[in-house]
C-alpha cells in the first residue's frame, strides 16, 4: 500500500504541472480583437482628423509615448504623424508629398520615406529616414534635426554626425539611457549611439 503511495505522488504533481503549464499556455495566447484606430481601410491619403477621418499613405513604423500617444511613419507622404488616445491624428513634421532632406520645424522639415520610428522618454523621435540614409530626431515641439549620416550619401562607417554611414535605416530603437540602436538594412548591421557621442557597429 505504500509503494503505491510513493508511485502515485510524482505522478500526481506531474498531472498538476502539466494543467499549470496548458492554463499558462492559453492565458499567453489569449486571441485579440482588433479595430480600426484611424484611417480607413484601402483608402489613401493626407488629411489630418479623427478616427476614420484621417488618411495614411502606405504606414510603416508605430512607437507609443508613456502617456499613450502613437506616432507613426507616414513613408508614402513622407510625414512623422502623431495620434492622440482619442485617435485624434496630427502632422507632426514633415509636408505631405514633398519628399527631400531639411532640418525645420513641422512642415519645414524634409523626410524621404521615414519608415522606422522610437520615442524617448522626453517625448523626441527618432526616425530611420531610409532613402535619405539618416537617422533624424524630433522634438516635441516639432523641430527636426540630423543626428546621423549624410542625406543622399550611403555607405557603411562609424563616425559622429554626418561622418557616419548607413544603407538604408530602417527599425530605430531607443533605451532608457537614451542610447540609440539602428537597423541598417542594406549594411546587414546594427547601430548603436551612446548619448549622441559615436554611431557605430
Amino acid at each position: 500500500m505504500k509503494n503505491r503511495n510513493r508511485t502515485g505522488l510524482p505522478l500526481t504533481l506531474l498531472a498538476l504541472a502539466v494543467t499549470a503549464t496548458q492554463t499558462h499556455a492559453q492565458s499567453i495566447n489569449t486571441a485579440y480583437a482588433f479595430t480600426n484606430f484611424a484611417g480607413l481601410p484601402a483608402v489613401s491619403g493626407v488629411n489630418d482628423g479623427t478616427g476614420s477621418a484621417a488618411r495614411f499613405f502606405g504606414p510603416t513604423g508605430v512607437a507609443l509615448d508613456s502617456a499613450g500617444y502613437l506616432y507613426v511613419a507616414d513613408t508614402g507622404n513622407h510625414t512623422i504623424r502623431k495620434i492622440t488616445p482619442a485617435s485624434e491624428v496630427t502632422t507632426l513634421a514633415g509636408s505631405a508629398g514633398l519628399s527631400g532632406s531639411a532640418d525645420g520645424t513641422g512642415s519645414a522639415a524634409r523626410f524621404k520615406n521615414p519608415i522606422g520610428v522610437a520615442v524617448d522618454n522626453a517625448g523626441n523621435v527618432y526616425v530611420g529616414d531610409r532613402d535619405n540614409h539618416t537617422v533624424r530626431m524630433i522634438t516635441p515641439a516639432g523641430e527636426v534635426t540630423t543626428l546621423a549620416g549624410s542625406a543622399g550619401l550611403s555607405g557603411s562607417a562609424d563616425g559622429t554626425g554626418s561622418a557616419a554611414r548607413f544603407n538604408y535605416p530602417y527599425s530605430v530603437a531607443v533605451d532608457s539611457g537614451t542610447n540609440l540602436y539602428v537597423a541598417d538594412f542594406s549594411n546587414n548591421t546594427i547601430g548603436r549611439s551612446r548619448r549622441w557621442g559615436r554611431i557605430g557597429w
